[in-house]
């Protein structure tokens, strides 16, 4: 209980430290603030973490107010957090779920909502199908319908608001370019010092991804060699959660300009595996890789790079 308080002051200096006092910032905190309870909820309503339940939160708020610290703290990026915290929650809640439809179109609302952000996260879908057909058990008619029909309620809302605002054309050219944008990352030639500073490579945004990328697969193996110690339920929510890992890291790999975005959700799930391993790992070596973590995670809040 006490490093969720600690955490909150984190990210609140955090926030005043970058700050320009507008409305965008109170928005993108409020925002922040809000996501953390929810996420609170959230795992305890599914019980993603028997012991410890506030861990989860606590760690989400350290990496998502790193994540806008490197980024800059703008709404959209909290929007996408949240966003992506509702498809979870209605994914997730359809698991033994007498009537899986509903939180699966909550799902889908929420994954059409962040496809309007980023076409390219519409890619997720399959994603949701597959985890609702193997790992949640959920997938029927009736869920195929659910998603269906939550894709299509939310593009027509989309499309109407264009077509009042006469700008439908231009958004669905956005939209079709936008989701075939893809660019594999050029590195350079001479892997020297110098030229790794020069095309940034060493920059707080990378050392951030990768930082998340490395202890998320360490969560990620322990959890596989550990999970028979979990309950039926919650080992099927964390696999679910690990099936999105990958898509996400390409996505951050393979798009350019919404790093700010993904960055935000990936932090949501890397909170989770992060919070399942320090909570449960055990010995020196866990010790020292959490020493790691927040050593890491200081250097990246000074001017360092």
């Amino acid at each position: 209980m006490t490093l969720f308080p600690l955490s909150i002051a984190v990210g609140v200096l955090l926030w005043y430290k970058d700050t320009d006092f507008s409305a965008n910032s109170y928005l993108t905190l409020a925002i922040l603030l809000f996501s953390t309870l929810a996420l609170r909820v959230l795992s305890n309503a599914i019980q993603l973490i028997r012991v410890r339940s506030w861990a989860v939160s606590s760690i989400f708020v350290i990496i998502s107010a790193l994540c806008f610290h490197i980024y800059d703290w703008q709404p959209v990026s909290a929007l996408g957090s949240l966003l992506f915290l509702g498809y979870t929650t209605g994914l997730l809640a359809s698991y033994q779920s007498p009537r899986p439809q509903v939180s699966t179109f909550i799902a889908t609302i929420s994954l059409a909502l962040l496809t309007m952000l980023m076409p390219q996260l519409l890619w997720l879908a399959p994603i949701c199908l597959l985890s609702s057909l193997t790992t949640l058990r959920t997938f029927t008619p009736r869920t195929l319908f659910a998603v269906a029909f939550g894709l299509l309620l939310s593009y027509e809302a989309f499309f109407c608001w264009h077509i009042c605002n006469g700008t439908l054309i231009a958004s669905l050219q956005h939209f079709s370019q936008e989701i075939c944008n893809y660019s594999v990352p050029s590195l350079p030639r001479n892997l020297s010092f110098d030229t790794i500073v020069q095309h940034h490579v060493l920059s707080p945004s990378h050392m951030y991804m990768l930082l998340l990328f490395i202890f998320g697969v360490i969560g990620i193996i322990h959890f596989i060699r550990t999970s028979f110690n979990d309950k039926i339920r919650t080992r099927m929510h964390y696999i679910t959660i690990i099936m999105h890992w990958p898509v996400l890291f390409l996505l951050i790999t393979l798009t350019h300009g919404y790093e700010p975005l993904l960055m935000s959700m990936t932090a949501l799930y890397s909170c989770i595996v992060l919070a399942h391993y320090f909570v449960f790992s055990k010995g020196w070596i866990a010790n020292t890789l959490f020493l790691i973590f927040i050593i890491s995670c200081f250097c990246l809040t000074l001017p360092l790079f």
